[in-house]
């Protein structure tokens, strides 16, 4: 239980808030979230899968089944695969130690985003070409 209590208390230092912001996201009291941090008590799913999102991170990662630290995800919401994958391109999605990344990880980033666009235009091609 102690390496949730330690990945939430470095990600929440590390976005800049305080234990009473993130429990007001979650609607508990500080002192439960506290104890979250502390190990004293481990989230329940529905809260686990909350702090993840609002960490920009998965459940796993919190729970101590993910150790890289690039298991930490950028903010993508509103944002298409397209614009994520031109960010990642631009070094403008940093890893989560504040640094660019690789370019060996930013290519497989490039790589992975690039599946879903390029399987739509073959799509697309494929209907054209069926007409």
């Amino acid at each position: 239980m102690q390496i949730i209590g330690t990945r939430l208390k470095c990600l929440r230092e590390k976005k800049g808030v305080s234990q009473k912001t993130v429990a007001a996201h979650l609607g508990i009291d500080r002192t439960t979230y506290t104890r979250y941090e502390l190990g004293e008590s481990k989230p329940k799913y529905h809260n686990l899968c909350l702090l993840a999102e609002y960490f920009g991170t998965s459940p796993d990662f919190l729970l101590g089944q993910l150790v890289e630290e690039n298991a930490i995800l950028p903010t993508t919401e509103g944002k298409t695969i397209k614009e994520i994958r031109d960010e990642i391109a631009q070094n403008k999605i940093l890893d989560v130690n504040g640094k660019p990344m690789s370019p060996e990880v930013r290519d497989d980033y490039i790589k992975v985003l690039d599946l879903p666009i390029k399987l739509r235009e073959l799509k697309l091609r494929d209907a054209r070409e069926g007409q």
